[in-house]
């Protein structure tokens, strides 16, 4: 899990992407040494539910 809080792990935020998968992170959705390129299907996908 990350830690340092959100607001830390997106001082320098640009793309929404990256926040939501940032997020997710810290909320456990994801583990925390899974890469953003790993799961970026699913931020970009067809019919994705996010």
């Amino acid at each position: 899990m990350v830690t340092g809080g959100l607001r830390n792990v997106l001082a320098d935020w640009t793309d929404y992407d990256r926040a939501g998968f940032s997020l997710a992170k810290i909320l456990g959705v994801f583990p925390g040494g899974r890469s953003f390129g790993s799961v970026k299907w699913m931020f970009w996908g067809d019919g994705s539910p996010l």
